[in-house]
């Protein structure tokens, strides 16, 4: 395991971030300087993320044990007002009025303390309390945080795609965990291959592959649907916005936090 570390300055911390996570990076870490710490496995992964970086790094080299320390001092993290997001096997108690959601820690895949979790989070608990809607869809699942997420926020069912085969098998293991795969299937089904239309839509997925499913996107939400997007920069949001008004969608919905923004979209009235 090889340990990058990226000076920055404070105001590059967000673009910087978004760069590694564009490269490849699983997750990124914020320390004081500031630095953005990354963790890789391979020396061509290495060598990806200090290109697209662009700044000064150091690297070291970690004992194959500390992938294990290192997932054991995860702890909870709320996701939403309503919503702890805790990895099994810590045992800290959750607070009155709050929903505990369990998830298996593994090092490839995040543990919702990213920002654009977060902002996905909020939009899509709030939408299904709202609207409860019957058909969920979760693009670029991952883990299957967002899907489990709507899944415990409404009583429709979720379906969540994802390309990799790690991130279905985690997703599914979480679903098992909360009870939910009465309600929440997951598959490696392209979005292309998905017909049909969803209630409510989520994608948590880099800047640049939302342009390229935009069509789709806006393909699969329904008439009175709703898309939640997240994973941009606040900066990246106009070019996005008109990719998407040319889909037929429209604004409906903004968040940001630390540089990053999440949209609501509903398609518009002459689509």
């Amino acid at each position: 395991m090889i340990e990058l570390g990226f000076a920055v300055r404070p105001r590059d911390v967000a673009a910087v971030s978004a760069r590694l996570f564009a490269a490849g990076a699983g997750a990124v870490e914020e320390r004081e300087g500031p630095t953005l710490v990354v963790w890789v496995e391979s020396e061509s992964a290495a060598k990806a993320l200090i290109c697209a970086a662009g700044v000064e790094v150091t690297r070291r080299a970690l004992d194959p044990s500390w992938q294990t320390e290192w997932l054991r001092h995860l702890g909870p993290v709320a996701l939403t007002q309503r919503i702890v997001l805790q990895p099994t096997g810590n045992a800290t108690k959750v607070p009155r009025g709050k929903r505990r959601l369990w998830f298996a820690p593994d090092q490839a895949f995040g543990d919702g303390s990213h920002a654009t979790t977060r902002l996905a989070a909020r939009a899509t608990e709030r939408l299904c309390r709202e609207l409860s809607p019957a058909r969920v869809l979760d693009v670029g699942t991952g883990n299957g945080v967002l899907a489990l997420v709507a899944a415990i926020s409404c009583r429709g069912r979720v379906l969540g795609l994802d390309v990799d085969p790690a991130a279905l098998g985690a997703a599914r293991k979480n679903a098992t965990k909360n009870r939910l795969s009465d309600r929440c299937k997951f598959s490696r089904r392209p979005l292309a291959q998905v017909r049909g239309r969803f209630d409510l839509v989520l994608a948590n997925i880099e800047a640049w592959v939302l342009l390229e499913l935009a069509g789709d996107l806006a393909r699969v939400t329904a008439p009175a649907g709703h898309l939640v997007l997240s994973g941009l920069l606040c900066e990246r949001g106009d070019e996005l916005l008109a990719r998407l008004r040319a889909e037929g969608l429209s604004e409906v919905g903004r968040d940001e936090e630390d540089g990053w923004l999440g949209l609501v979209l509903r398609p518009s009235a002459r689509a």
